[in-house]
């Protein structure tokens, strides 16, 4: 009998828990290897007041800008240690993962574009503020491009921008964890969720398991991600439906689906996620 298949998850499984358990209830077994570690900036140490600076300002910005799940929560801790009531600021998030966090701390004010991208966050908070003259805190990954905060100063917004938290590219405690799921014989996938995931492996990897990495389906959360794999050897690259955690367990079961039917066993169906996994509907604003 062959091997169950199994795909590796290049990030923790707190930090995905919504894609891994959709994953283990379409029977698809999974391997969490964090490739990639996010380090919040610490109070009391230069990074972390320029944070809590940049967030004194939000109360009288035209908007609070977020672009992750795990930033919008930093960022909620630390308007908390400020006495900042989030509920009284208006937000744009840059997804519904991301607004999600917000909504399960009260937050009511939640712009959201239509699709999850810098650009198309940036031309959904033009379209509904006046940004000539107005401020727009950001507070984001250290690593995070720039194409959000130069469209919206092209708008006309003074931006401050200030790190929320660091990324660490190829942890060195994920190096023994790395190469035995690499070995594992059922692997049919490697799951990526961020361009910095895929080089964090590349980093991590040896040369013969990296060669193995490389020839299988790299299925990414989007655009961004797969240049990145595209740029490190990925030679088959499936792109997400769009960058949430369902629209990615969707894409990865329906590999793991063709790969079966490959090899002589029946392909998967296409899924249909329970509710209590689908992610909330936000209305999205229009680009």
């Amino acid at each position: 009998m062959p091997p169950s298949p199994t795909v590796l998850v290049t990030a923790d499984p707190s930090a995905r828990g919504p894609l891994v358990r959709a994953l283990r209830r379409f029977g698809v077994g999974v391997r969490c290897v964090p490739t990639v570690t996010l380090l919040p900036v610490r109070p009391r140490t230069p990074g972390g007041e320029a944070l809590d600076a940049a967030l004194r300002l939000a109360p009288r910005a035209a908007r609070l800008v977020v672009t992750s799940p795990r930033g919008a929560r930093i960022v909620l801790g630390r308007l908390a240690a400020l006495g900042v009531d989030p509920r009284r600021l208006r937000w744009a998030a840059v997804g519904r993962s991301t607004a999600r966090s917000l909504r399960d701390a009260g937050v009511l004010d939640v712009l959201v574009p239509a699709t999850a991208d810098g650009a198309s966050l940036a031309e959904a908070i033009a379209a509904a503020d006046v940004l000539p003259g107005a401020t727009v805190v950001l507070a984001r990954a250290s690593a995070a491009a720039g194409d959000l905060p130069a469209r919206l100063a092209a708008a006309g917004a003074r931006v401050v921008e200030a790190v929320a938290y660091r990324t660490v590219e190829g942890p060195n405690r994920s190096r023994a964890t790395l190469g035995r799921a690499l070995a594992d014989p059922g692997l049919s996938a490697v799951v990526f969720a961020s361009g910095s995931a895929v080089r964090g492996l590349r980093s991590l990897a040896t040369s013969p398991d990296l060669a193995r990495a490389r020839d299988l389906p790299a299925v990414v959360i989007g655009p961004r991600t797969a240049a990145v794999a595209r740029a490190e050897g990925f030679a088959r690259i499936v792109v997400a439906a769009e960058p949430s955690p369902t629209a990615l367990a969707r894409a990865v079961v329906a590999v793991v689906g063709e790969r079966s039917s490959a090899d002589g066993e029946p392909a998967a169906e296409a899924p249909v996620l329970p509710e209590p996994l689908l992610e909330p509907h936000w209305r999205p604003i229009a680009r």
